[in-house]
C-alpha cells in the first residue's frame, strides 16, 4: 500500500501506465473473497449454535471466546510487527474454530452438571475442575506446536509465520482469557432450551 502511494507521485510518459498485478492482485482478490465467506461462515456457525443450544443467550456467551482469541491473535501480530495477510486470516479462522469448540464443551458440561447438582456454584466449580486442564492443554499444545514456525527466519517462513503467530498468540492469550472469564459467565448460561 505504501508503494502504491509513492508511485502515484511518479509522472509516466504518455502512453505508459502502471498496473498492480501478480501476487498483490491475487492477495486483494483473496481478501475480497474473505469479506464474503467469513461473515457467511460466522452466520452459519451462529445458526448451528442456536440449533444446538435452543436459545440466543448461550450463543452469545459462546461467541465471547472467539472475541478473546481474535484479540490475542491481533496483539501477537502487533507485537511481532507482522501485517495482516492471507495466512494470518487462515490462522484466525483456526483459532476461532478451536475457541468455539472449547466454549461449547465448557457450557454443555456446565449444563449437564447443573442438571445433576441443581446448584450453580457447585456446577461451576465442578466444570472448572473437569474442563480446565483439557482446555489449557489444548491451547498449550497448539501454541507450542507452532512456536518454532512463529519465530522462524528461514526461506519460506514469511508465508507460514503470520499463521503461526496468530495461532500461538490467539491460543495463549485467548485461552488464558477464556479460562478466567468463562467461569464468571456461567451464571448467565440459560439452562433450559
Amino acid at each position: 500500500m505504501k508503494a502504491q502511494q509513492e508511485t502515484v507521485k511518479i509522472k509516466l510518459p504518455e502512453g505508459y501506465y502502471l498496473d498492480w498485478a501478480g501476487q498483490f492482485n491475487e492477495m486483494l482478490e483473496a481478501f475480497r473473497r474473505f469479506y464474503i465467506s467469513i461473515p457467511l461462515a460466522l452466520f452459519l456457525i451462529l445458526i448451528l449454535l442456536y440449533i444446538f443450544y435452543g436459545n440466543i443467550r448461550n450463543v452469545i456467551l459462546t461467541m465471547v471466546a472467539p472475541t478473546c482469541t481474535v484479540f490475542g491473535g491481533l496483539v501477537s501480530l502487533l507485537l511481532a510487527d507482522q501485517p495482516l495477510s492471507i495466512s494470518a486470516v487462515v490462522g484466525f479462522i483456526s483459532v476461532i474454530g478451536i475457541s468455539i469448540f472449547n466454549t461449547c464443551i465448557w457450557i454443555q458440561h456446565y449444563i449437564e452438571v447443573y442438571r445433576e447438582k441443581k446448584d450453580k456454584e457447585k456446577a461451576t466449580l465442578e466444570t472448572v475442575q473437569d474442563k480446565f486442564r483439557p482446555v489449557l492443554m489444548g491451547g498449550l499444545i497448539a501454541s507450542l506446536g507452532l512456536l518454532p514456525a512463529s519465530v522462524a527466519h528461514g526461506v519460506g517462513s514469511q508465508v507460514q509465520k503470520p499463521l503461526a503467530i496468530v495461532i500461538v498468540g490467539g491460543m495463549l492469550i485467548g485461552t488464558g482469557i477464556i479460562l478466567l472469564v468463562m467461569p464468571l459467565l456461567f451464571r448467565f448460561v440459560r439452562l433450559e432450551k
